[in-house]
């Protein structure tokens, strides 16, 4: 059976894997940490074609030039995106190292290349690790915000994006079998496969900062030099105690086992990763939720009833506890426990728990979770101290002499809550002194939580749980476990502690979170929101009757601060969990502080919007890009300096970025495990930090920590202000030596660094190795060595070699070293071009020494030529060779390349190849041919230029694919049936039409017959059936079918019985009869079928279970009782079942006869020609063969009886033997060592066979009758071929008998028996031969007839069998037609004729065209004529422009046999538009636009083209090309700052048209002034007059005008300038002014404004100010009969609980008025009727909730009310609530307020609002005057409502009537004439009248003794006193003073004049007034 086992492992895919470990090994820039490196595989993301790429959703992604490079980007789905509107995720996958000899348990780097341009988030599925981690940048959160079972609290702490490309290294050990990108389908072989990578997105909702993922490349790196990776730990000396670095792992068991044939590997190399990483511990969980992981709980005679557990598991624990002790590691385990989990009766089971308030609430629960509630343990019970002793027994104890343990960590997942059952209340009452019959649980439930007895029993409680803890750790120790810890976790949730009051918001450290979120965050650290507050001092939130607060009760550290090596882990992962909840009690008595990072999981968060997974499970820690992954143990060593630092990780052990983890665990360890102090720092907001731990044994140590994004370069650190204190320090990580100066030292700090220094030199040396400056022929070597250790000198070698082990040195460098650090470099030169070579370095400093090495390869020669070539596989026998040809060399113009591939099985040849040559530089593609599959070569390759100058070519070995296997039943037969195996529906009958090529191929075997109906699932010894043929192991399960099907070997006839007896049923078909269907596992399936011809019939046999037994049936009506026959059959006629030996297993061989074939999927093939020939003494057959390896045999035998196929062991006669090709090949064979027996069968086989691969296929047998008598001549005679009118044969002589010669003839008969033809084939001939003859040319076409072929010799004759045959029909002409050209309205049609039909040479043609594909309607139907040329033009008219035709020609030969021809489609060309491009615009102006429109193609058939521009006024222009160009438009007289859009409509001649459409917008005016204003001076004396320049484009002057004078002119002004000039005023009168900006360059360019103002004074009215004595602190306030000037008075209503206040001695009314009633001050008199009015004061605001309608008689009323986020002023006026706009405002601040009422305006009166001197305007409107109430006059009384404070206020209000100093009203007093006081007399006699001067200047003067300042005096005159008209002589003046006022009157005109003297205020007069006097 050797050779059936070899085709199931040529079906299984055989695997031959080699190790690639130093092709292309370098160190690569960037990554040197990880050493040596071999490039295995490159994505580049934005162009790969060549990874099986997908997505989700399809066609999501894009590619996108990022940061100068080309990138794939996938964004995060929207709500609004998804066909239901629900969330959806998305990813992207690529399948990496397919075909690259990947080796399992191997370590590589995977390398992730994209751009820091933007906050991104995703998660990376690497299938090959196995790992699931996600990333996140820039202000992301990274976790969900909101994933289906947990509260994420989420933090956005915004690291700087650099705004380049940035990396992330995954360090991985790649894994055996990995599950495919959506764990579907069977695991893959990474070996052979590669392994799939997946970057996913959660829904944009759950990540609303991030813009998705993008990607530059994807790497992957073999790691070449593991030793090099494993991260180097320098622990303390001596005694001094260590940290830890530990993890656990969740969700990652099933996965990671089944990654590994043996999954012991998986945990060895786990602790590979381990090493790499820097983590010193492993912490596996021994118990998850209480269940038993991997360990064995009968030990030390346990039994196993208190613990379930995997019993062919139950070893796992102590294999790993090995592994881990082998490679250094410390074991910490973790225990969920809750008690023993095992039978009913274990104590977690029974559950001696009770919640509090069971009696009063009958559903009370401790939580919601059921797998948590069932099972709970009380761990203030003996029992419980004793359960978990044991565990300790089996899974520490048990295994302290295999790996150092550090103790136990127990974790609660709320299954050991507080408990009040009455066991646990009956002990409290016992150690308390309580009476138990008193002190109930329903005692203590009812007494409250805020009792004193809840109190007392719970600090009791959490005591009894330090003393579980506590007495473990004891017992650790005393069973040897040295200094062992016994630490609790006591939060059961993922993310960490819940919140007891989270408000639902983000945490983050800047300010864009909110602004992109749209969420509410709090600044980290902020006191508002502290997470020791509302985390670790608060019991869990609950709801209903659960009790959370017992499940998770509130961490007590205090309880455990005195205790040794016992304690409670600190929950953190975000930075607020470090910077705002570590208390010193945390840290225990030996210095312990356990740290432990939760990580939220994000279970399930990744899902379409149906809710279907879409890369199958889903779990995923998140952290922050490149070193920003370690910020909150940064920020924790800043903080808190924790000892231990534990990972809760939520699926397997991996980090996406090892390098800074790597650092900061390599520092974190090398510190010593006690408590620090602050050197400096070490708060919130310290970007350095500085520690220092002092120590016995060690010397003392630093830690500069760097929490900041900032690098520092040659930063100063200080470490101590002794400077004598010492003099150097070391680097603890690379030893660096520093020497300190005064205290400290400069040093480099990368962002986000933690470095160690110890003031003890390293124990050892240390030294790095890279390479500079490598060309063709030379390389520097560069060594860096930090630390000679503690020596005084070391010495160095360096050696380069070009061979690995250097055997070959080509150059040794010696060097001594007396100080670290330093820097070594030294050239090698003499090097070979395009080597590779390898360097060792060894450094020997003291007793250490210590080896270092690398490679390097050098350059290519210049001469030489240069390329890059990748071997891809396209099957298993091809291969794609890809060349890049850089260059040909220098003065070279070609080259070729050349392979050679040597199989590493010597048993295959050695293949060689070569290009063509190769003139063009630039990527080149060749097939290379004829590799075997499943074989790996080795490749050599070579680029050889024109001048001999070569290249060798770095190339990774080749393993070609496995055979592409075929279908079902689509091969060569083997023996036996293929069995599938598929699902069959409960209760339903197999599905006998499944479409099983659809299935995947490990369902699929080839088996010896009907094996599985022979297995019986519930037999131990036989459920399961290993093939023999294959290996497989095949066993039942539920719902399952075995389907077989293939041929057996049935003799006419013979009648077969059929019997089958399955659990639960079986069907059988023979040659699709159906022969039985039996769905009872009760009874018997029977049925039989006799043949009626001997040979090989199909048959189908399916036999299926349900659920429950199955295989043979177990029940009692079977009467095969041996349990191993399930499907039996028979010959001997017995039908019945009684007894079992009178059936036979339907399996083959059957008694040493195949009576069981099928034919294989595998692609291979032998088929031989059942005609066979003799010739002499052996026989000819013609054989196809179809070989897929190099090294594959033919073989064919014979035999002289009849024997089947496959039977190896029979078929021995061996006759032909010889390799074949690959392929597919005809071979005529010849084969000997026959033994010829007249009259007799030759039996003859052929067989193909590859031992390498297995494959053994035979093909059918043939055979051969010898003739009656050897001496008879003998011929065969088989038709080669039929032609139209003759046939030719292959006629072969086998022998010419008895005589020396002999003649063949052929006759030719019709098919009645009629000689037609005879022919002589040959004469005389006397040897066997094969001859090969035609006949002449005459038969007739299409006719059938008989061939026999006859050789006569002299004494006999015989003659061949006939052979019927068949001339051809006459063959009908062949052509096609084609366009040649197409016109608008015309086609050229090219006909050629391929075949005019045989025997003709001309065909009558007609051509046809139509519109329509079935020619249902012609356009033409042309009569070509006869047509002898092959090729023939016709020209087709009348056709139509842009239109779909179909042609087609009808050809008829001279055999009168027409045929059509293919229907041809072509199209007319298009009369098309004319083409324009954008307008361009050409001149814009306030008033006029001008552009213009190129056009770019006229336009086919157009010869002028005519546009006509319509703009959206109506005007229109039109412009006409006849050539290209530009039509060019024109509109003026238009608005200033007006869009106006445009239609151009273009129109070719040929009637077609296209528009374009262009919008402009008018200048601006290209002058502007804002409107005037005015400010009149409080005495209304003075005003300043000012306008605002709104913009001026052009150069412009300012003038201003008063009435008719220009005053003032202001040259070249400037935009947004205010200009203002100061004219004295009179009060009262009215002044009229306008500004002209005039263009300095076009005086009709210009903008005037007019204004007018009346010169008013301010009056005051009221002052209110409380610092008055007179107002009283308190509630009387109101009484103001004290105050000096009250002003008013105060109405306050009953309800008004308005107070005055003294605050820091400012006093003011605090507001307290909830009446609809306001708090009233009236001023004494009201504001001035019909005069402007002003209010003005200081307020303290309280936003209002609604607006409500002021009380009636209300006419301005101001209230501030939040919009959104803002608060702003709201007015009531003229009977509605306005909202004004200006700056936001805030409550509880002081403002400055003026409210000013215009009641003079001509538009009504109105009013306005000034904030802090802020203008507030309509938010709708803008204005800033709003109406109010039209009868309103005056200002009586100000009213407050609401709450806020009163400062001082005051109202003002404008007037014309002058007041005296005393502010008292003008009194107009009859005027007095006299001499003013004092004055010496006149011409008049002192009396107050006297003539000044003579003739024409004389004046007649009047001097007033009495003048009232301020009033006017105008002397009135008549010439007659009966005028009663009276004319002012001269305009009225103004008494400046009260002591005298003259006033002259001409008098030079009139003889006599009388004069009264009008006195007025604050009516004036000018000259020539007139006024009435009766």
């Amino acid at each position: 059976m050797k050779n059936f086992k070899h085709i199931s492992n040529f079906v299984l895919g055989t695997v031959f894997a080699f190790t690639l470990h130093s092709l292309y090994a370098e160190i690569v820039p960037g990554l040197e940490t990880y050493g040596d490196l071999t490039l295995v595989d490159t994505i580049e993301c934005a162009t790969d074609t060549q990874h099986s790429f997908r997505e989700f959703p399809a066609g999501r992604s894009y590619v996108s030039n990022i940061l100068g490079q080309a990138c794939i980007v996938m964004h995060h789905v929207k709500t609004n995106e998804t066909s239901n509107g629900k969330e959806s995720s998305a990813y992207m996958s690529w399948r990496i190292g397919k075909g690259k000899n990947l080796v399992p348990s191997d370590p590589y780097l995977f390398v992730v290349e994209y751009p820091d341009d933007a906050p991104r988030s995703s998660t990376i599925i690497n299938r090959g690790a196995p790992t699931r981690r996600g990333f996140h940048t820039g202000i992301t959160v990274g976790d969900a915000l909101s994933p289906p079972y947990v509260m994420n609290f989420p933090e956005s702490y915004e690291i700087p994006l650099t705004q380049s490309f940035e990396k992330i290294e995954q360090v991985m050990y790649l894994v055996e079998k990995a599950v495919t990108y959506n764990e579907q389908g069977s695991r893959m072989d990474t070996s052979v496969e590669g392994f799939d990578i997946a970057f996913a997105l959660f829904p944009q909702d759950d990540q609303k900062s991030s813009h998705g993922v993008a990607l530059k490349s994807i790497k992957l790196y073999h790691i070449n030099d593991e030793a090099n990776l494993k991260a180097k730990i320098t622990y303390p000396k001596g005694d001094t105690p260590r940290r830890v670095v530990t993890f656990r792992e969740e969700m990652s068991d099933d996965g990671g086992h089944a990654s590994f044939d043996d999954p012991v590997q998986w945990y060895r190399n786990k602790g590979r990763l381990m090493s790499a990483l820097g983590m010193n511990t492993y912490s596996r969980d021994l118990l998850e939720f209480g269940y038993c992981q991997y360990w064995d709980p009968a030990y030390n005679n346990y039994g196993d009833g208190w613990m379930n557990y995997n019993y062919e598991m139950r070893g796992l624990w102590e294999q790993v506890v090995t592994v881990m002790g082998e490679q250094g590691h410390n074991l910490f385990p973790l225990y969920e426990y809750a008690g023993g989990r095992g039978a009913w009766n274990s104590l977690g089971n029974k559950k001696l728990v009770k919640p509090l308030f069971i009696d009063t609430k009958s559903d009370a629960k401790f939580n919601n979770q059921t797998y948590q509630e069932d099972c709970l343990v009380d761990i203030t019970s003996a029992e419980a101290i004793a359960d978990f002793k044991k565990v300790l027994d089996c899974t520490i104890i048990r295994f302290k002499d295999k790996a150092n343990f550090l103790g136990s960590w127990v974790r609660s997942r709320g299954q050991m809550p507080v408990s009040f059952h009455e066991n646990t209340v009956a002990l409290f009452c016992q150690e308390k002194g309580y009476d138990s019959a008193t002190v109930t649980r329903r005692y203590i439930a009812d007494q409250g939580m805020n009792s004193d007895i809840y109190k007392e029993y719970m600090a009791w409680w959490y005591l009894k749980r330090v003393e579980f803890f506590n007495e473990m750790q004891k017992y650790l120790e005393e069973n040897g476990v040295a200094n062992a810890k016994s630490f609790y976790t006591s939060c059961p949730a993922e993310t960490g502690e819940y919140a007891y009051n989270w408000w639902g918001g983000t945490v983050a450290n800047n300010d864009t979170w909110a602004n992109v979120s749209g969420e509410s965050a709090i600044s980290v650290g902020a006191a508002t929101w502290n997470y020791n507050e509302y985390c670790l001092k608060r019991e869990w939130p609950t709801w209903g009757n659960y009790e959370f607060f017992h499940t998770t009760p509130t961490d007590d550290p205090q309880n455990y601060a005195n205790l040794k090596n016992v304690g409670l882990t600190y929950p953190f992962n975000r930075v607020y969990t470090v910077v705002g909840g570590y208390e010193k009690s945390w840290r225990n008595s030996s210095d312990d502080l356990f740290f432990v990072r939760h990580h939220s999981l994000n279970e399930n968060a990744l899902k379409d919007e149906n809710g279907t997974h879409i890369l199958g499970y889903y779990t995923a820690d998140f952290e922050k890009a490149g070193r920003a992954c370690m910020l909150s143990e940064l920020w924790s060593m800043a903080i808190c300096d924790p000892t231990m630092i534990g990972y809760l990780f939520g699926y397997d052990l991996g980090r996406n970025n090892a390098k800074p983890v790597r650092e900061f665990n390599q520092n974190f360890l090398a510190l010593p495990a006690t408590k620090s102090t602050v050197v400096s720092g070490g708060y919130w907001g310290a970007e350095l930090t500085v520690r220092r731990w002092d120590t016995e044994e060690s010397g003392t140590y630093f830690a500069v920590i760097n929490t900041s994004t900032k690098e520092f370069k040659n930063q100063n650190i200080k470490f101590t202000n002794n400077s004598s204190e010492f003099d150097k320090i070391y680097r603890v990580v690379g030893g660096q030596k520093y020497a300190v100066t005064s205290g400290a030292i400069d040093v480099d700090i990368q962002p986000l660094e933690m470095i160690t220094f110890s003031t003890e030199p390293p124990e050892s040396a240390n030294a790095t190795i890279g390479f500079d400056e490598v060309s063709h022929n030379s390389a520097s070597v560069v060594v860096q060595v930090p630390t000679i250790g503690e020596s005084n000198s070391a010495e160095l070698t360096i050696v380069v070699s070009d061979k690995e082990d250097l055997s070959n040195p080509v150059g040794v460098k010696t060097a001594t070293i007396t100080e670290a650090p330093t820097t070594i470099t030294n050239i090698f030169t003499g090097l070979q071009p395009n080597t590779k070579y390898f360097c060792q370095v060894t450094l020997v400093a003291g007793e250490s020494t210590i080896t270092r090495k690398a490679s390097v390869t050098t350059q290519i020669d210049p001469i030489a030529p240069n390329c890059t070539a990748e071997l891809v596989p396209v099957d298993e026998n091809n291969a794609t060779l890809t060349i890049d040809v850089s260059k040909f060399g220098e003065g070279c113009s070609s080259a070729s390349i050349s392979l050679v591939l040597t199989p590493t099985v010597s048993a295959l040849p050695t293949i060689s190849w070569s290009s063509d040559v190769i003139s063009s530089l630039g990527k080149h593609s060749f097939n290379v041919f004829g590799m075997s599959s499943e074989i790996t070569y080795r490749v050599e390759a070579t680029i050889k230029n024109n001048l001999g100058y070569s290249t060798k070519i770095e190339m990774p070995n080749i393993t070609m694919p496995a055979l592409e296997l075929l279908g079902i039943n689509q091969g060569s037969y083997v023996s036996g049936l293929t069995q599938v195996k598929y699902t069959c529906a409960q209760g339903k009958l197999p599905d006998y039409g499944c479409d099983f090529n659809s299935l995947d191929q490990s369902v699929i075997d080839v088996t010896p017959g009907t094996v599985m109906a022979d297995v019986q699932d519930g037999n131990s010894l036989t459920n399961r059936y290993v093939n023999p043929y294959s290996g497989k192991e095949w066993k039942w399960s539920n719902n399952t079918t075995y389907a077989y099907f293939g041929e057996m070997y049935f003799e006419a006839g013979v009648t077969y019985n059929f019997a089958s007896i399955i659990d639960d049923g079986s069907t059988l078909f023979i040659d699709e009869e159906k022969i039985f269907e039996n769905s009872s596992y009760t009874k018997y399936g029977v049925g039989s079928y006799t043949p009626t011809a001997t040979g090989w019939l199909p048959i189908e046999v399916y036999v299926f279970d349900w659920t429950g037994g199955k295989g043979p049936s177990g029940h009692g009506n079977n009467q095969w009782k041996s349990y191993t026959m399930g499907f039996g059959w028979n010959t001997n006629g017995i039908t019945s079942t009684s007894n079992e030996s009178d059936w036979s297993r339907l399996r083959t061989p059957d008694n040493g006869v195949h009576i069981l074939r099928t034919r294989s999927n595998v692609p291979v093939l032998v088929e031989m020609n059942p005609f066979v020939s003799r010739v002499g003494l052996d026989l000819v057959a013609n054989v196809i063969t179809k070989a897929v390896d190099s090294d594959s045999v033919l073989k064919l035998y014979s035999s002289n009886i009849p024997l089947s196929p496959f039977d190896t062991e029979a078929w021995t006669n061996e006759g032909y033997s010889a390799m074949v090709q690959i392929g597919e090949q005809a071979q005529e064979c010849i084969i000997s060592n026959v033994d010829m027996i007249p009259g007799e069968k030759i039996y003859v086989i052929a067989r193909l066979i590859n031992e390498r691969t297995g494959y053994d296929v035979w093909s059918d047998v043939a055979t051969y009758t010898v003739a009656e008598s050897l001496t008879t001549p003998e011929i065969n005679l088989a038709l080669t071929s039929e032609g139209y009118r003759d046939a030719a044969f292959s006629i072969v002589v086998s022998s010419i008998g008895a005589g020396e010669s002999a003649d063949v003839k052929l006759e030719i008969f019709d098919l009645n028996g009629n000689l037609v033809k005879s022919y002589t084939v040959e004469e005389n001939i006397t040897e066997t031969k094969t001859i090969a003859f035609t006949t002449p040319y005459e038969l007739s076409y299409n006719t059938g007839y008989k061939a026999v072929v006859t050789i006569t010799n002299a004494q006999s004759e015989s003659s061949s069998a006939e052979v019927d045959f068949k001339t051809n029909a006459a063959t009908a002409p062949a052509a096609t037609v084609n366009l040649i050209n197409a016109e608008y309205t015309t086609a050229r049609i090219g006909l050629s004729i391929t075949d005019f039909g045989i025997d003709c040479n001309v065909v009558d043609v007609t051509l046809q065209v139509s519109e329509f594909s079935d020619f249902s309607s012609l356009i033409a139907d042309i009569d070509v004529g006869a047509v002898s040329d092959s090729t023939r033009e016709i020209n087709v008219s009348g056709l139509h422009d842009n239109g779909v035709f179909y042609v087609r020609a009808i050809l008829v030969n001279g055999n009168s046999i027409s045929t059509t021809t293919e229907t041809t489609s072509f199209n007319t060309l298009e009369y098309t538009a004319p083409v324009v491009a954008s307008p361009i615009v050409s001149d814009i102006t306030y008033n006029a636009i001008s552009f213009t429109l190129p056009l770019t193609d006229m336009g086919a058939g157009s010869s002028s083209v005519t546009a006509t521009a319509t703009l959206n006024t109506g005007d229109k222009v039109t412009a006409t090309l006849n050539k290209l160009g530009d039509f060019s438009f024109s509109f003026d007289s238009l608005d200033e700052l007006t869009e106006y859009t445009c239609e151009i409509v273009v129109k070719g001649s040929n009637g077609k048209q296209t528009s374009s459409n262009i919008s402009i917008t008018t200048f601006r005016f290209p002058l502007a002034l804002d409107a005037p204003s005015t400010m009149v001076t409080d005495d209304g004396k003075n005003a300043s007059i000012s306008i605002d320049v709104s913009w001026n484009d052009a150069p412009a002057t300012l003038s201003l005008y008063l009435g008719e004078q220009k005053v003032k002119e202001w040259e070249n002004v400037s935009t947004e300038q205010t200009y203002s000039y100061d004219v004295a005023t009179s009060v009262g009168e009215t002044y009229s002014y306008e500004f002209i900006l005039c263009e300095n360059n076009n005086s009709n360019v210009k903008v005037t404004k007019l204004g007018s103002f009346v010169a008013q004074a301010i009056d005051g009215w009221f002052d209110v100010k409380f610092e008055d004595e007179g107002y009283n602190v308190g509630a009387s306030w109101t009484n103001v009969s004290e105050v000096t000037s009250p002003g008013g008075e105060w109405i306050k209503p009953s309800e008004d609980a308005t107070e005055l206040v003294n605050v820091n001695g400012e006093k003011y009314l605090e507001l307290n008025n909830s009446s609809t009633v306001p708090l009233i001050y009236k001023p004494t008199e009201p504001s001035k009727s019909g005069k402007d009015a002003r209010i003005i004061g200081r307020v303290k605001f309280v936003a209002a909730t609604k607006l409500e309608v002021p009380p009636a008689g209300v006419q301005y009323a101001v209230v501030f009310k939040y919009v959104g986020d803002n608060l702003y002023p709201f007015v009531y006026c003229n009977g509605s609530w306005i909202q004004l706009t200006g700056p936001a405002l805030a409550e509880d601040k002081w403002y400055d307020y003026q409210i000013e009422f215009d009641y003079s305006s001509d538009l009504g009166p109105q009013a306005q609002l000034f904030i802090d001197g802020e203008l507030y305007k309509d938010a709708s409107t803008g204005a800033i005057w709003l109406p109010v109430s039209s009868t309103a006059h005056c200002v009586t009384k100000l009213g407050f409502t609401g709450k806020g404070a009163i400062g001082n206020f005051s109202g003002l209000y404008y007037d014309t009537v002058i007041e005296d100093e005393e502010d008292d009203d003008i009194v107009l007093t009859i005027p007095q004439i006299g001499p003013a006081s004092g004055e010496a007399g006149s011409s008049g006699g002192g009396s107050g009248l006297e003539f000044i001067g003579n003739g024409d200047n004389q004046v007649f003067s009047i001097t007033i003794s009495n003048p009232v300042k301020g009033a006017y005096y105008t002397p009135f005159v008549v010439t007659d006193l009966n005028q009663k008209v009276w004319v002012a002589a001269t305009d009225s003046i103004k008494a400046e003073g009260d002591e005298f006022l003259v006033l002259d009157i001409d008098s030079s005109v009139d003889d006599t004049k009388f004069v009264k003297i009008v006195v007025s205020y604050p009516e004036s007069y000018n000259q020539g007034a007139e006024k009435t006097f009766e």
